[in-house]
Protein backbone atom coordinates (compact mmCIF):
# COMPACT_ATOMS: atom_id res chain seq x y z
CA UNK A 1 0.00 0.00 0.00
CA UNK A 2 1.57 3.61 -0.64
CA UNK A 3 1.60 6.09 1.69
CA UNK A 4 1.46 9.67 1.31
CA UNK A 5 4.28 11.72 0.81
CA UNK A 6 4.00 13.32 3.97
CA UNK A 7 4.86 9.72 5.79
CA UNK A 8 8.27 10.16 4.26
CA UNK A 9 10.14 10.78 6.96
CA UNK A 10 8.16 8.26 9.63
CA UNK A 11 9.68 4.80 9.60
CA UNK A 12 7.99 2.48 11.92
CA UNK A 13 10.72 0.91 14.39
CA UNK A 14 9.61 -2.74 13.01
CA UNK A 15 10.00 -1.97 9.73
CA UNK A 16 13.87 -0.35 10.40
CA UNK A 17 15.20 -4.01 11.23
CA UNK A 18 14.36 -4.93 7.10
CA UNK A 19 17.11 -3.16 6.10
CA UNK A 20 20.21 -3.02 8.15
CA UNK A 21 22.32 -2.41 5.73
CA UNK A 22 20.99 1.21 5.59
CA UNK A 23 21.35 4.38 8.21
CA UNK A 24 18.59 4.30 10.40
CA UNK A 25 17.19 7.93 9.53
CA UNK A 26 18.93 7.33 5.84
CA UNK A 27 16.81 8.90 2.18
CA UNK A 28 16.49 5.19 0.74
CA UNK A 29 15.13 3.47 4.55
CA UNK A 30 12.85 6.41 5.01
CA UNK A 31 11.01 5.96 1.96
CA UNK A 32 11.50 2.36 0.76
CA UNK A 33 9.69 1.20 4.51
CA UNK A 34 6.80 3.48 3.80
CA UNK A 35 5.91 2.00 0.19
CA UNK A 36 7.14 -1.37 0.73
CA UNK A 37 5.34 -4.40 -1.08
CA UNK A 38 4.30 -1.96 -3.83
CA UNK A 39 7.14 -2.97 -6.43
CA UNK A 40 5.92 -0.47 -9.57
CA UNK A 41 6.66 2.65 -6.65
CA UNK A 42 9.94 0.89 -5.47
CA UNK A 43 11.31 1.06 -9.22
CA UNK A 44 9.65 4.65 -9.78
CA UNK A 45 11.47 5.86 -6.43
CA UNK A 46 14.87 3.87 -7.56
CA UNK A 47 14.73 5.99 -10.70
CA UNK A 48 13.66 9.27 -8.89
CA UNK A 49 16.68 8.88 -7.18
CA UNK A 50 19.33 8.22 -9.63
CA UNK A 51 21.96 10.98 -9.30
CA UNK A 52 21.58 12.04 -12.85
CA UNK A 53 17.48 12.66 -11.97
CA UNK A 54 18.73 14.43 -8.86
CA UNK A 55 21.08 16.71 -10.52
CA UNK A 56 18.25 17.72 -13.70
CA UNK A 57 16.06 18.83 -10.49
CA UNK A 58 19.02 21.03 -8.47
CA UNK A 59 19.89 22.47 -12.01
CA UNK A 60 16.32 23.01 -12.78
CA UNK A 61 15.62 24.84 -9.37
CA UNK A 62 19.05 26.76 -9.97
CA UNK A 63 17.74 27.83 -13.69
CA UNK A 64 14.46 28.50 -12.66
CA UNK A 65 15.36 30.95 -9.86
CA UNK A 66 18.05 32.53 -12.69
CA UNK A 67 15.53 33.28 -14.87
CA UNK A 68 13.31 34.67 -12.43
CA UNK A 69 15.41 37.15 -11.08
CA UNK A 70 16.56 38.04 -14.94
CA UNK A 71 12.55 38.61 -15.17
CA UNK A 72 12.17 41.01 -11.96
CA UNK A 73 15.61 42.92 -12.70
CA UNK A 74 14.01 43.74 -16.17
CA UNK A 75 10.75 44.50 -15.52
CA UNK A 76 11.83 46.75 -12.21
CA UNK A 77 15.26 48.09 -13.45
CA UNK A 78 14.27 48.07 -16.84
CA UNK A 79 11.17 50.43 -16.28
CA UNK A 80 13.07 52.70 -13.73
CA UNK A 81 16.30 52.91 -15.98
CA UNK A 82 13.96 53.71 -18.88
CA UNK A 83 12.61 57.25 -16.77
CA UNK A 84 16.55 57.99 -15.46
CA UNK A 85 17.32 55.56 -12.61
CA UNK A 86 20.73 54.47 -12.45
CA UNK A 87 20.65 51.21 -10.46
CA UNK A 88 23.91 51.42 -9.04
CA UNK A 89 23.76 53.76 -6.44
CA UNK A 90 20.03 54.45 -6.40
CA UNK A 91 20.73 57.68 -8.20
CA UNK A 92 17.93 59.15 -10.61
CA UNK A 93 19.65 61.31 -13.39
CA UNK A 94 16.28 62.48 -14.98
CA UNK A 95 12.25 61.33 -14.72
CA UNK A 96 11.85 60.61 -11.78
CA UNK A 97 8.15 62.48 -11.34
CA UNK A 98 7.28 61.19 -14.54
CA UNK A 99 8.20 57.76 -13.92
CA UNK A 100 5.80 58.09 -10.54
CA UNK A 101 3.31 59.83 -13.13
CA UNK A 102 3.31 57.45 -15.89
CA UNK A 103 4.56 54.39 -14.43
CA UNK A 104 4.06 53.74 -10.02
CA UNK A 105 0.43 55.58 -10.32
CA UNK A 106 -0.62 52.56 -12.29
CA UNK A 107 -0.53 50.64 -9.14
CA UNK A 108 0.33 52.82 -6.15
CA UNK A 109 3.24 50.88 -3.41
CA UNK A 110 3.79 47.80 -5.98
CA UNK A 111 6.22 48.80 -8.25
CA UNK A 112 6.39 45.47 -9.87
CA UNK A 113 2.87 45.41 -10.84
CA UNK A 114 2.79 48.83 -12.01
CA UNK A 115 5.78 48.03 -13.72
CA UNK A 116 4.26 44.99 -15.97
CA UNK A 117 1.61 46.85 -16.69
CA UNK A 118 3.12 49.77 -18.55
CA UNK A 119 5.48 47.12 -20.08
CA UNK A 120 2.44 45.07 -21.43
CA UNK A 121 0.67 49.04 -22.89
CA UNK A 122 3.85 48.93 -24.29
CA UNK A 123 3.91 45.66 -26.36
CA UNK A 124 6.77 44.31 -24.50
CA UNK A 125 4.52 41.72 -23.35
CA UNK A 126 0.98 40.30 -23.40
CA UNK A 127 -1.61 40.59 -20.85
CA UNK A 128 -1.13 36.27 -20.80
CA UNK A 129 2.37 36.55 -20.07
CA UNK A 130 1.88 38.98 -17.20
CA UNK A 131 -0.39 36.86 -15.63
CA UNK A 132 1.36 33.97 -15.81
CA UNK A 133 4.22 35.30 -13.72
CA UNK A 134 2.14 34.75 -10.61
CA UNK A 135 2.11 30.89 -11.46
CA UNK A 136 6.59 31.37 -12.09
CA UNK A 137 6.73 33.22 -8.84
CA UNK A 138 4.81 30.40 -6.90
CA UNK A 139 6.40 27.55 -8.23
CA UNK A 140 10.33 29.13 -8.15
CA UNK A 141 9.50 30.34 -4.09
CA UNK A 142 8.40 26.11 -3.40
CA UNK A 143 11.05 24.72 -5.63
CA UNK A 144 13.24 27.41 -3.44
CA UNK A 145 12.28 26.57 -0.22
CA UNK A 146 10.82 22.55 -0.46
CA UNK A 147 13.34 21.60 -2.71
CA UNK A 148 13.79 18.38 -0.97
CA UNK A 149 9.84 17.24 -1.41
CA UNK A 150 10.97 17.33 -5.64
CA UNK A 151 14.09 15.45 -4.82
CA UNK A 152 12.56 12.67 -2.94
CA UNK A 153 8.80 12.48 -2.81
CA UNK A 154 7.22 10.44 -6.33
CA UNK A 155 4.54 12.98 -6.24
CA UNK A 156 6.68 16.42 -6.58
CA UNK A 157 8.12 16.88 -10.04
CA UNK A 158 9.17 20.19 -11.32
CA UNK A 159 6.86 22.08 -14.38
CA UNK A 160 8.76 22.25 -16.92
CA UNK A 161 6.25 24.64 -18.80
CA UNK A 162 6.35 26.96 -16.27
CA UNK A 163 10.44 27.38 -17.19
CA UNK A 164 9.49 27.38 -20.86
CA UNK A 165 7.07 30.22 -20.41
CA UNK A 166 9.76 31.84 -18.19
CA UNK A 167 12.08 31.61 -20.34
CA UNK A 168 9.88 33.09 -23.13
CA UNK A 169 8.73 36.10 -21.52
CA UNK A 170 12.30 36.83 -20.70
CA UNK A 171 13.47 36.70 -23.90
CA UNK A 172 10.53 39.16 -25.24
CA UNK A 173 11.04 41.69 -22.67
CA UNK A 174 15.31 41.51 -23.77
CA UNK A 175 13.86 41.83 -27.23
CA UNK A 176 11.77 45.14 -26.06
CA UNK A 177 14.83 46.64 -24.49
CA UNK A 178 17.06 45.69 -27.08
CA UNK A 179 15.09 47.57 -29.91
CA UNK A 180 14.77 50.50 -27.28
CA UNK A 181 18.97 50.39 -27.25
CA UNK A 182 18.76 50.35 -31.25
CA UNK A 183 16.82 53.45 -31.66
CA UNK A 184 18.71 55.27 -29.36
CA UNK A 185 21.57 54.72 -31.75
CA UNK A 186 23.48 52.17 -28.95
CA UNK A 187 24.20 49.54 -32.38
CA UNK A 188 24.75 52.25 -34.69
CA UNK A 189 28.02 50.77 -35.89
CA UNK A 190 26.88 47.61 -36.00
CA UNK A 191 24.75 48.68 -40.18
CA UNK A 192 21.99 45.69 -40.96
CA UNK A 193 22.45 44.19 -37.45
CA UNK A 194 19.13 42.29 -36.53
CA UNK A 195 17.92 42.43 -32.86
CA UNK A 196 18.19 38.53 -32.71
CA UNK A 197 21.07 39.04 -33.61
CA UNK A 198 22.07 40.99 -30.12
CA UNK A 199 21.95 38.94 -27.04
CA UNK A 200 22.79 40.29 -23.16
CA UNK A 201 25.36 38.79 -21.22
CA UNK A 202 22.72 37.51 -18.99
CA UNK A 203 21.25 35.53 -21.54
CA UNK A 204 24.76 34.29 -22.79
CA UNK A 205 25.06 32.96 -19.43
CA UNK A 206 21.86 31.80 -18.77
CA UNK A 207 21.64 29.66 -22.37
CA UNK A 208 24.98 28.02 -21.44
CA UNK A 209 23.83 27.26 -17.88
CA UNK A 210 20.55 25.39 -19.75
CA UNK A 211 22.93 23.62 -22.06
CA UNK A 212 24.80 22.22 -18.96
CA UNK A 213 22.05 20.83 -17.09
CA UNK A 214 19.80 19.24 -19.95
CA UNK A 215 22.07 18.83 -22.45
CA UNK A 216 19.69 19.32 -25.27
CA UNK A 217 16.82 17.39 -23.77
CA UNK A 218 14.73 20.65 -22.91
CA UNK A 219 13.17 22.27 -26.16
CA UNK A 220 14.56 25.79 -27.16
CA UNK A 221 13.17 28.53 -26.14
CA UNK A 222 9.80 30.18 -27.38
CA UNK A 223 9.83 32.03 -30.09
CA UNK A 224 8.58 35.73 -29.19
CA UNK A 225 5.23 37.35 -29.61
CA UNK A 226 5.35 39.55 -32.45
CA UNK A 227 5.62 43.48 -31.62
CA UNK A 228 4.01 46.02 -33.33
Amino acid sequence: MSASPNSLAKPSTASSQRVPDRPQFGVWHALTVNIEGDDQDLARLAEKLAPGRIRRVLGFAALLQMTHEMIKSSVLDGVAGFYGHVRSGDVWMWGKDQYTAEVLSNAPKKPFDASLIWLVGRGALTQEQSDRLAAIYTHRHDLTHGLAKYVVYLDYEPDDAILLDALGILRDLSIFWTKIDMELGTFEDYPGLDVEDIAPLGIVVLELSIAAVFEGSLPEWPTAHPMD
